[in-house]
């Protein structure tokens, strides 16, 4: 019953509904004392383990850092800054530039990298989740909430095999592509707000 839930409510759980053999699932947890740390572990892992990954959102600033392991300096492996005036995302992953830019019209996100062109897709059934795809239109990851008895957490599925840049690309560009479009609907929410309140 509960897979059937979850999977009416967030979507198939593999790629066109297949199952999701060799593929690998992270969780991606906000951490219970800090608002601006994730982690992100093996959907497997116990709840105690050790982060695999952490992603540390800088306050006062529009800049998001992810490390291996603990948030350290010594740690940092990706970097993004959100330019919200242009819905464009300056990354670099293990020293690898990239830019990552909203499409208005299909609310998608695209990138470059040396590996190719992909594109971040909002689920269509459900309008909530993202669905990586590369140029040739194959379905590459999926990136969503955790389901309704994981409040807060959000899940990651990525389809195919890859290197630890592929894995950390597509973990990261989901991530900070999901933040500057929350923060995105906060500015138009309220300049809505504020046009209908004149």
């Amino acid at each position: 019953m509960e897979k059937l839930l979850n999977k009416v409510l967030y979507g198939s759980s593999g790629p066109q509904g297949s199952s999701s053999n060799g593929s690998q699932v992270f969780t991606i947890r906000p951490h219970p004392q800090d608002d601006n740390l994730l982690s992100i572990l093996p959907s497997t892992a116990p709840k105690e383990s050790p982060p695999l990954y952490t992603i540390y959102k800088r306050p006062s600033s529009s800049t998001l850092l992810m490390h291996r392991g603990h948030a350290a300096p010594e740690n940092i492996i990706a970097s993004a800054t959100m330019h919200l005036s242009t819905s464009r995302i300056d990354v670099s992953v293990f020293n690898q530039p990239m830019v990552i830019k909203n499409s208005s019209m299909t609310g998608s996100w695209g990138f470059h990298t040396h590996m190719g062109k992909f594109k971040w897709k909002v689920n269509q059934m459900t309008g909530t989740g993202f669905e990586l795809y590369d140029q040739s239109g194959k379905k590459l990851a999926k990136y969503g909430s955790a389901g309704w008895k994981r409040f807060g957490e959000k899940e990651l599925s990525v389809y195919v095999q890859g290197d630890e840049f592929f894995v950390v690309m597509v973990l990261f560009s989901a991530v900070v592509s999901k933040e500057l479009k929350k923060i995105i609907d906060e500015v138009v929410g309220e300049v809505a707000g504020a046009v209908a309140g004149a």
